[in-house]
């Protein structure tokens, strides 16, 4: 949309989502992520290009996070690594090979979003870490007291429990950055996977009869 107001125009065509644009220095051309590793498919995810003329973005490189411009170069994250690659912003081309920065980087909650960011002249700041660390959900009383705990150790992000309070549900991220529902009976301590889909699911409901669970994703 102009600065000066007007209509919206998409700018991406990619499939699923386009996701923290960054521009490069000519404030024309600009970088994006998505969960779709070419035009139109879903996949592992990569940097794109694209310009502010609505020519069809361009697929630079596969990539787990988003990417940045920064004194030449640009700058990703691949499983946990920080690579960069020498960039021309005028011709808007790789190049030389990429190189490592730095490793391990933490890992974040937000899809296609790494704990990295570049200033103009280089500068890099990240946050390092290990892999993220498992919780235990635990089902307590009103006075605060525990009462027992709701399935095994895992990388849990969000969870909710039902409305007659006899099932848990929670996100549970894996070792490849993949999030799935899984339903735990609280009272048994049975769990059950709910999805298996390659994509993430992260938030659910329940319908008013229990019969259902609706939940978002970001599949196709």
């Amino acid at each position: 949309v102009p600065a000066s107001g007007g209509i919206a125009v998409p700018m991406t065509n990619t499939a699923p989502s386009a996701r923290y644009p960054s521009f490069l220095p000519d404030g024309e051309h600009f970088l994006f992520w998505s969960p779709a590793a070419r035009e139109g498919e879903a996949g592992s995810g990569g940097i794109w290009l694209g310009s502010l003329d609505s020519s069809a973005p361009r697929f630079l490189f596969p990539s787990s996070e988003h990417g940045l411009y920064a004194a030449g170069h640009l700058v990703y994250l691949n499983d946990r690594v920080l690579w960069g690659v020498p960039f021309d912003p005028d011709s808007q081309k790789i190049l030389a090979q990429p190189f490592r920065v730095a490793e391990p980087i933490a890992r974040s909650r937000f899809l296609g979003s790494g704990p990295y960011s570049a200033s103009a002249d280089g500068t890099l700041v990240y946050v390092s870490g290990g892999p993220e660390p498992d919780s235990q959900m635990t089902w307590h009383n009103l006075r605060g007291e525990k009462l027992s705990v709701i399935g095994p150790r895992a990388n849990h992000s969000v969870a909710g429990i039902s409305p007659d309070g006899k099932y848990a549900w929670s996100s549970v991220r894996d070792s490849k950055g993949n999030s799935d529902l899984w339903l735990h009976q609280i009272e048994s301590g049975r769990t059950e996977r709910l999805t298996t889909h390659p994509r993430d699911e992260v938030n659910a409901v329940w319908s008013p009869d229990l019969k259902s669970i609706v939940f978002n994703s970001n599949r196709k």
